[in-house]
């Protein structure tokens, strides 16, 4: 109780340092999901020794698309499926205008799996993209490398997207 009541003083203390500045404060929090019920990729995927339901080894490309729907992109063969997850990051406390004018910023969250011939999960790699700007700036978050891969220049059709071999993390 008492480190939460100092902690809440060190950040009013902040707010009225930054008042006359005119600030915004990026406040990191825990990722959640942006829809109530959705998947939550970082309490289901996993590495191969770890105990969560999604790992190589322990699934099966059937059993994926069941959990987390249909990707956001697969290959031709269906050996690689690519997953989207929009993500709450933190919070944005506006200063200058109000300290209760806090906005929930927001983060993509991509997850790749690749199977083996038989369909089971080969290998599963998961990257996270920046938090969002404050939305007078732009709601879009930034993409993780992995989707800006996938998309690739504007003049170049997503198809042409090379496919890796991924290391199991």
């Amino acid at each position: 109780m008492k480190r939460r009541l100092l902690n809440l003083l060190k950040l009013l203390s902040l707010m009225l340092v930054l008042w006359p500045l005119g600030a915004c404060v990026y406040i990191p929090a825990a990722d959640s999901p942006t829809r109530k019920g959705a998947a939550d990729p970082n309490r289901l995927i996993g590495r191969r020794k770890s105990n969560k339901p999604v790992r190589p080894g322990a699934v099966t490309r059937e059993q994926v698309v069941k959990r987390f729907g249909k990707p956001f992109w697969e290959d031709p063969e269906r050996r690689t499926l690519i997953y989207r997850f929009p993500m709450k990051a933190g919070y944005w406390i506006l200063i200058p205008w109000a300290p209760w004018a806090i906005v929930r910023a927001d983060r993509i969250i991509a997850a790749r799996f690749d199977f083996d011939e038989e369909g089971s999960l080969r290998a599963v790699r998961v990257e996270r993209g920046g938090h969002s700007q404050m939305h007078c700036l732009g709601p879009t978050p930034p993409q993780p490398r992995m989707l800006q891969e996938l998309w690739g220049p504007a003049s170049k059709p997503a198809a042409t997207w090379k496919h890796g071999s991924i290391a199991d993390r």
